[in-house]
């Protein structure tokens, strides 16, 4: 009688090649969607700031309104201290008002310039000194959205979750190369003797 064992050949037709393959299309899909969450975040954040400039814009011009109008009532009351019909506490407190509504000026105007520098630092423009930038004016606060259908969307399309999903399926992937490459799991073998089997 003679024996003959043979361990079986579990990689035929190239199925650690093929889950190669997968692990390596799963490293490109993750890549993409790392670079898709990097450009959502930057056109986010372009977005918070055009609101942040918008918004930041409408106050400078309703300071820049309040300032003219107490300048206005300033001669006005100034002229009527001059013919004695007011005291000059009133002259005083215009003038208070006036110096509050110069630094409230100054403030919003130091805001403005910030966020207009921020927008575009981060758009990678070069900077625009000098000339004041018209921006579209938003009227009111964003419209209301029904926040659970979009919380719903957003957990679906969120990149990290995504990832892990892909790293998952990777690893399983992974797993199945290894437990295929084990030549102590699969083997067989025939005996026969002189006169057949």
């Amino acid at each position: 009688m003679h024996p003959i064992k043979q361990e079986l050949l579990k990689n035929g037709f190239g199925y650690s090649d093929q889950l190669q393959d997968e692990m390596l299309t799963n490293v490109s899909k993750s890549k993409k969607i790392a670079s898709e969450y990097q450009l959502s975040g930057l056109i986010v954040g372009c977005i918070i700031d055009y609101w942040s400039i918008a918004e930041n814009q409408k106050k400078l011009a309703s300071t820049e309104r309040e300032l003219s109008a107490y300048k206005q009532i300033y001669k006005a009351v100034e002229s009527n201290v001059s013919m004695g019909l007011y005291d000059k506490y009133n002259l005083y407190q215009f003038n208070a008002l006036i110096a509050g509504s110069e630094a409230k000026l100054a403030s919003f105007e130091l805001r403005y310039n910030k966020s207009v520098r921020k927008m575009l630092r981060n758009l990678n423009m070069s900077d625009v000194s000098g000339n004041k930038l018209s921006w579209v004016g938003l009227d009111g606060a964003p419209h209301k959205y029904d926040k659970a259908s979009l919380l719903k969307v957003a957990l679906e399309k969120r990149a990290d979750l995504a990832k892990v999903k892909i790293g998952l399926d990777s690893a399983q992937q992974q797993l199945l190369i290894l437990t295929n490459q084990d030549p102590s799991q699969c083997s067989t073998s025939v005996a026969s003797n002189r006169y057949g089997l």
